[in-house]
């Protein structure tokens, strides 16, 4: 790639709302253990040794911070104007209506009772962290799009990232993206249907699964669909590289009368 770095090195960045578990799912794959509790604020990132396909690979794992959580410690009013709060504090912050455009663009989806937590908790976020953030997308090679399937806003919440990744994105359009429902243990608290996540998984063309981190369902199987992906999006891209050399080489062998 043009970065320099090794084909077999993979670089894999963890993103979803706040409290869906991407943390647990990426400390069970990296060490294989179930992490009940952890800081939801904290960033890391993990370097690990596997075999995919009978090709050794070195996966750099980024797990963001939740992008967006849903803390009952927030406002849950539905009324607009809790909403017309945020967009008055957002006006402030931005200057101006295209910063805040770009701001809003990728988080906009049908207003629901917790929509101003959402907006609430994205205001709060330091700006130097949601810079941060996207530094890490801009230089990801696959993404892992997590969500709870207890938590319809997490859902909705993961279709708006999508979105955001794209933006970042949008020199790679077809940049692997894996949508993951994780927390299935919880059975008896599911409000998003495995019908709802293919769907959504359908609509942008991404791979689905459900996992449990707590349980090690699907864990490793997310991991590897994502590598694979990359793989084939990089021999795609090698190909379209090698197509657009060869056709420069034969313009600088022309010879004008």
């Amino acid at each position: 790639m043009a970065d320099g770095r090794s084909m077999h090195d993979y670089r894999i960045v963890v993103v979803g709302p706040g409290g869906v578990g991407k943390s647990a799912m990426t400390v069970r794959f990296i060490q294989g253990n179930f992490v009940e509790k952890y800081d939801p604020t904290i960033e890391d990132s993990y370097r690990k040794g596997v075999e995919v396909d009978g090709q050794a690979c070195i996966l750099d794992i980024m797990d963001t911070a939740g992008q967006v959580s849903f803390s009952p410690h927030l406002a849950t009013s539905s009324d607009p104007r809790s909403l017309r709060v945020g967009v008055i504090c957002c006006v402030c912050v931005s200057q101006t209506w295209g910063r805040i455009q770009e701001e809003f663009s990728a988080y906009v989806f049908p207003l629901s009772l917790s929509t101003t937590q959402l907006f609430g908790q994205w205001l709060t976020s330091p700006p130097r962290a949601r810079r941060l953030r996207d530094q890490y997308m801009k230089t990801g090679q696959g993404f892992l799009l997590a969500y709870s399937v207890t938590s319809t806003e997490s859902f909705e919440a993961a279709a708006a990232l999508r979105s955001h990744i794209m933006r970042i994105k949008e020199d790679e359009p077809d940049i692997p993206v894996v949508l993951v429902g994780n927390k299935i243990d919880l059975e008896e608290e599911r409000v998003v249907s495995l019908e709802e996540g293919r769907e959504l998984a359908k609509k942008h063309r991404l791979s689905h699964f459900e996992t449990s981190a707590k349980t090690n369902h699907n864990i490793n199987e997310v991991f590897f669909c994502l590598v694979r992906e990359i793989m084939q999006w990089r021999g795609k891209h090698m190909r379209r590289s090698s197509v657009v050399e060869t056709v420069k080489k034969k313009k600088k062998g022309c010879t004008l009368y």
